[in-house]
Formats: C-alpha cells, sequence, structure tokens
C-alpha cells in the first residue's frame, strides 16, 4: 500500500505543480499586458505635439484647470507624466506581491521533495521560479 500511496501522493503533487505553472503563466500575461499597455502610452506622449513650442508668440490664456500659466501646464504635463510611470511600477509591484507566495511554495516543493524531480514539470517550473524570484526580490 505504500506505493500505492507514493503513487497518489506523487500524481497530487504534479497536479500542484501544474495548477502553480498556469497561475505564474497568467501573472506572466498580466505584467505583459500592464507593460504593453505602458508602451503605447508612452508612445502617445513622445508623439503628441504637445512639446513644440514657438517662443515667438506669447499667449495670454485664462485656464480654470490646476495647469494656469504657460510654465504650470509644462510643470502639469511633467507631473501627470510621473504619475502615469508611477502607476506602472505600481500596478507591476502589485503582480509581483500577488506572484511571490506561489514562487516561495514551488522552492519549498523542489527543495523539499526528490519526486518533484523526476516529474516532467520540473524544468518548466525551475525556469519560472528563476524568472520571477529575482524581480520579487527587487520589488
Amino acid at each position: 500500500m505504500g506505493c500505492v500511496n507514493g503513487v497518489q501522493n506523487n500524481q497530487k503533487l504534479k497536479t500542484k505543480i501544474k495548477k502553480m505553472l498556469n497561475i505564474m503563466i497568467q501573472y506572466e500575461g498580466k505584467i505583459n499586458s500592464i507593460n504593453s499597455q505602458f508602451l503605447t502610452d508612452l508612445q502617445k506622449i513622445l508623439i503628441s505635439d504637445e512639446y513644440q513650442i514657438d517662443e515667438q508668440i506669447i499667449i495670454v490664456v485664462e485656464n480654470k484647470s490646476e495647469c494656469e500659466t504657460i510654465f504650470s501646464q509644462l510643470d502639469c504635463s511633467a507631473k501627470k507624466k510621473q504619475i502615469q510611470i508611477e502607476n506602472h511600477q505600481k500596478q507591476i509591484a502589485e503582480q509581483y506581491d500577488k506572484i511571490k507566495p506561489l514562487i516561495n511554495q514551488a522552492l519549498f516543493y523542489i527543495q523539499n521533495f526528490v519526486s518533484i524531480q523526476s516529474n516532467v514539470e520540473f524544468p518548466v517550473l525551475k525556469f519560472c521560479i528563476k524568472k520571477f524570484y529575482q524581480k520579487i526580490n527587487k520589488s
């Protein structure tokens, strides 16, 4: 009966590993999507005409927003871009915070279960751990 339990436990471990890999792939997709959206936003910023300033014209306007003068508009624009970058960094950090417990659990399995090394998913799991481990420890 010990052999049957060992096979059953090995099957449970294999199922857990597959679930972990699927979750890691989903988080990687979310991170890629966030990065892609951020790049799109950056391209819109860089292509926009707001950086063309004609120094020969002085315009006096009344603006009811928080950006009331031309100089404060430039400051306001820079502040908005800074907020956009900070939001991107926050979104990425949130994804890494969500995946951190999963990576720690995967490391625990690799370090404590010898049978996992004979598992077909082991190289993929090891690759995912290596990919995310450095990033989650930075954030």
